[in-house]
């Protein structure tokens, strides 16, 4: 239940676009992205430590994005050259969430630590045994027709 009546808070935080303290937590909507803090003191953001990454499922699923966590950081794909992220909806006056896939940058692969698209030289599987370690990333394409 109570997880229900942060999501319900935060999402009101969200649409108001504000930072919203609940406990000792503190939530706001920034670049399209719920960011999550802890441990703050007298309702100061800046005092606030950032709240842990989720832990990792080996065998990268798509995250549940009604877990207020998981909508501040990106996923590893079970194709490095993606990853999944959170997106916000608006659908009939109600906010909501769902996963959706993205595609990393030509010759890059994603990496959960570095919640980014890397290059292939610095990049090891994020998810041993579903992920491929000799993953290669998309070749770069001209978007010109007429170059």
């Amino acid at each position: 239940m109570k997880v229900i009546a942060v999501l319900f808070v935060l999402v009101a935080a969200v649409a108001a676009n504000k930072i919203k303290y609940i406990g000792g937590d503190a939530f706001r909507w920034i670049n399209g992205r719920v960011e999550c803090r802890r441990n703050c003191v007298a309702r100061d953001w800046n005092s606030c430590e950032l709240c842990p990454m989720p832990d990792l499922n080996p065998t990268c699923p798509a995250p549940n994005c009604n877990i207020g966590a998981n909508t501040q950081y990106v996923f590893p794909h079970p194709d490095p050259t993606m990853f999944w992220q959170c997106e916000r909806t608006l659908e009939n006056g109600e906010y909501g969430w769902r996963t959706i896939e993205r595609n990393c940058g030509c010759m890059t692969l994603f990496n959960y630590a570095e919640q980014a698209c890397i290059h292939p030289r610095d990049w090891s599987p994020d998810c041993p045994g579903v992920q491929n370690p000799n993953a290669v990333p998309n070749a770069c394409e001209l978007d010109c027709q007429d170059c």
